[in-house]
């Protein structure tokens, strides 16, 4: 396939989300801008009234609190977009929901061959449509397999988050449109899509979620690196080594949030490498250099690495 649809579940990004936290006084020696601390934001209590041209469609089998559950993450995801200035108005959108993998199968080839403009073949789809796999997104579009294990024995909370996940990567591709393919690093991919996700749908902002993170980034060896994160032995380090990475980036950003919005627009006229310069005030290699050095100051492995 030339263009292959955003999913979760073979890369660990979907696993227990992030939360916003504070920065520690020693975070900011290693960086060229002096980092903001990362500010929570939360949905006001009247939610965004969504338009007809967000369509949903379930399977029969989910049942009427999972439907509110679906359409509300939703609701607070794109009420979260307006407020930080990320969009104008959202893109028409189809969510799908289903329990049934063939229908998951027959239906995303379907719709994806659509979204992508190019085929999207049943054979295709069943090679990524695993038991691992939450969901998958595209150009105004994304479909969440509710047979998923971790989708069936999570909370609510869990599930608004993947929503926010997907709906992520779906923000992703409006703002670059008409380009319908995503070439950076799969960590830029799928840590913004951790990092917003978690700022819509946490309400806790204290030091223990930073300590966590702390801990977490600890167990990565020292060799694993963010270019080398999604090898066979760097996969397992994904999840943890990305989030502190989009953490910083995001934190030394001119514009915060915002930022995001205008790297991913520069992409309609010019290359990802260019627009993360343009936006972030350094390129990506003088960003791999300096995320190592914070690294090293906030966040080193132990010496025996943590069971």
């Amino acid at each position: 396939m030339p263009h292959q649809p955003h999913f979760s579940g073979v890369l660990p990004c979907v696993t227990t989300p992030l939360s916003t936290v504070t920065f520690e006084p020693t975070v900011a020696r290693y960086s060229s801008v002096t980092p903001k601390p990362a500010s929570p934001v939360r949905p006001t209590a009247t939610l965004y009234v969504l338009p007809e041209t967000i369509t949903f469609t379930f399977g029969d089998e989910n049942s009427e609190s999972f439907r509110e559950t679906i359409t509300t993450a939703v609701q607070k995801t794109i009420q979260f977009w307006l407020e930080q200035g990320l969009v104008e108005k959202p893109d028409p959108l189809k969510v799908f929901v289903y329990e049934d993998r063939d229908q998951l199968v027959t239906v995303s080839a379907k719709e994806f061959t659509i979204a992508f403009g190019t085929k999207h073949t049943e054979a295709d789809m069943k090679q990524l449509w695993t038991d691992d796999t939450t969901g998958m997104s595209g150009p105004r579009i994304f479909f969440i397999y509710a047979s998923d294990k971790r989708w069936r024995e999570r909370s609510s909370f869990f599930r608004e988050w993947v929503v926010g996940h997907e709906l992520t990567h779906v923000l992703q591709f409006q703002l670059m449109r008409p380009k319908a393919r995503l070439t950076e690093p799969v960590w830029l991919q799928e840590g913004f899509a951790n990092e917003l996700a978690s700022r819509i749908f946490f309400d806790v902002i204290d030091s223990t979620r930073f300590a966590s993170m702390k801990t977490d980034a600890q167990r990565v060896p020292a060799n694993i690196t963010l270019e080398n994160s999604t090898t066979k032995e760097g996969l397992p380090h994904f999840l943890s080594l990305s989030r502190i990475a989009i953490y910083y980036l995001i934190a030394i950003a001119p514009n915060d949030l915002k930022s995001v919005a205008d790297y991913y627009s520069a992409q309609r006229t010019m290359s990802w490498q260019t627009a993360f310069k343009q936006t972030f005030q350094l390129s990506y290699d003088e960003f791999l250099v300096q995320f190592e050095q914070f690294r090293v100051l906030n966040f080193s492995p132990w010496p025996t690495p943590l069971p």
